[in-house]
């Protein structure tokens, strides 16, 4: 299968970039497009971004219904600040069937010779180019790149940061991003006025908190009840109850210490078994590593 790996900050997402995706799938040069929203571009300073859950769920809303494309978490679990080559070896070990594609536009392109092992990116996989407003169209030399292609998608004059200045201005941003997409502090405000009910969702434990955890295996941000009303944007005194809800085991990504893991059949057994469809990553398909309490 032919998997176009879209990864970007999507800071946030618009439709220009589930527009990009959908006409991938749909012209057939890819079967499916997994957007990776990195949680830090090497390129890109950080104190600008979104929070990690705000882009993720945004992303999330901006590609449901949309056959073909797909959320990719793989970078939420390698060190950050993250570069491209570790994304697509860390995709490969994980499934060595499918043929992975590259997709950048065409500013990247221009100085792409300074990516981290470019020179393996365009020797060891492949790379699909799509023109963007303000940039010379795309050119590649087939005889040097013969693992690059360029497309004649469509071209949509915006992008995330001239959303963001739209937002600071405080104008109307509607026909750039996806219907829910939207300032998640005023809608659950509102909501809360109307006497509306909230539930905020949340995962983890606290031994996965970077503050609480078991440091340096733990995830990006706090997975604390408490950090809800932090991430919601609402005062603290909103949240009114908290549910806890807790498997009969424990289940893992990535490395760390784990003295309770299973392994061979058993570990097999429980795997299949855990969650709504089995403690396998939902897009890559990844085995989860899984045990008793420890």
């Amino acid at each position: 299968m032919k998997i176009g790996i879209y990864s970007g900050s999507f800071n946030p997402v618009h439709l220009g970039h589930i527009a990009l995706a959908d006409y991938l799938v749909a012209h057939g040069v890819v079967d499916e497009v997994w957007l990776i929203r990195s949680p830090q571009n090497p390129f890109k300073q950080a104190d600008c971004l979104l929070s990690d859950e705000h882009r993720a769920e945004m992303l999330r809303l901006a590609v449901e219904g949309h056959r073909g494309l797909k959320i990719c978490t793989i970078e939420d679990n390698l060190p950050k600040p993250n570069y491209t080559i570790n994304t697509l070896t860390a995709l490969r070990q994980l499934d060595s069937t499918d043929e992975f594609h590259l997709i950048i536009g065409a500013d990247n392109w221009e100085v792409f010779d300074k990516w981290r092992d470019w020179e393996i990116i365009v020797r060891d996989f492949h790379l699909i180019v799509y023109p963007r407003p303000g940039y010379a169209y795309p050119t590649v030399d087939h005889s040097q790149y013969p693992n690059v292609m360029v497309v004649d998608a469509p071209q949509f004059d915006y992008s995330s940061t001239a959303i963001r200045a739209k937002c600071r201005r405080g104008e109307p941003v509607d026909d750039m991003v996806a219907p829910y997409v939207c300032d998640v502090s005023v809608f659950l405000d509102k909501a809360l006025k109307e006497g509306k009910t909230v539930l905020l969702e949340g995962q983890l434990g606290t031994l996965k908190d970077p503050d609480h955890g078991i440091y340096p295996m733990v995830t990006s941000s706090s997975t604390l009840a408490a950090y809800g009303a932090i991430g919601a944007g609402l005062p603290p005194y909103e949240i009114k109850q908290i549910v806890t809800v807790c498997k009969a085991y424990s289940s893992a990504v990535g490395a760390g210490a784990f003295v309770s893991e299973l392994f061979g059949d058993e570990a097999e057994e429980l795997r299949r078994r855990g969650g709504d469809g089995g403690e396998y990553g939902a897009t890559t398909g990844r085995p989860r590593r899984v045990g008793w309490f420890d």
